[in-house]
């Protein structure tokens, strides 16, 4: 028997740094959501809080396992080159790191039911 409606598979932010411009890009990405299969029309993905403001960051469906009871779990991904979510223009001395606070969502929409995997109350940080 399956007791989630999503969950948080993986998620990695790196430090991409370019020496060229100058600059610090902090993207999302190898970012993976499990969802239990209840409908076809749904909307799963991240919901991140950069810089004070918490923004949606939509995944899409990549392939479906089956369980060892049977049930279906949907494997939802963060696009292939990832979600720019911070980039810093670098400065002397180096800015400290951004720690990004979030948590991940799924939203039946046949039902308008709204399903969340928030770490039990405490949100994930990266």
């Amino acid at each position: 028997m399956l007791c989630f409606n999503v969950m948080l598979a993986t998620a990695k932010i790196p430090e991409h740094i370019d020496r060229g411009s100058g600059t610090i890009q902090y993207i999302l990405e190898d970012a993976e959501i499990l969802v239990r299969n209840e409908t076809y029309n749904k909307e799963v993905g991240f919901h991140i809080n950069v810089d004070g403001v918490w923004k949606n960051f939509h995944t899409s469906y990549s392939h479906s396992l089956m369980t060892g009871g049977g049930t279906i779990v949907e494997v939802w991904k963060i696009r292939e080159f990832g979600e720019l979510l911070k980039q810093i223009t670098v400065t002397t001395p180096m800015p400290p790191k951004p720690v990004f606070q979030f948590a991940v969502f799924y939203h039946n929409l046949d039902w308008d039911t709204w399903y969340w995997d928030n770490n039990y109350g405490q949100d994930y940080f990266l």
